[in-house]
């Protein structure tokens, strides 16, 4: 059977042992930094606590030896107002004018 080790964190995202660990800034939850980048590329929430994200930590070594990994701005879509919306009934018409 394919158990994991007990020691094994398991990634919220692709529920297997979290490879090359990357932490939300916002909240400490690990990931697989991959898993969580390719996440970020359609929602850049956690997608446990659903906070907005912008910074990920990774290749941590100690709590001041850590690289960062900034999600690119256009990817930061769950930040940015609605491009499409429905419109109330009536919206865009020319009104008419009572005489």
């Amino acid at each position: 059977a394919d158990e994991q080790p007990a020691e094994c964190s398991q990634c919220p995202i692709c529920l297997g042992c979290i490879e090359d660990a990357a932490y939300m800034v916002v909240c400490l939850q690990p990931f697989c930094f991959a898993c969580i980048k390719d996440w970020a590329r359609s929602r850049a929430r956690c997608p446990l606590c659903r906070q907005p994200f912008d910074l990920l930590m990774h290749s941590v070594q100690a709590d001041n030896d850590y690289k960062e990994y900034v999600v690119p701005f256009q990817q930061l879509s769950t930040m940015q107002p609605l491009t499409h919306f429905p419109h109330p009934v009536g919206w865009g018409r020319k009104s008419e004018k009572k005489k």
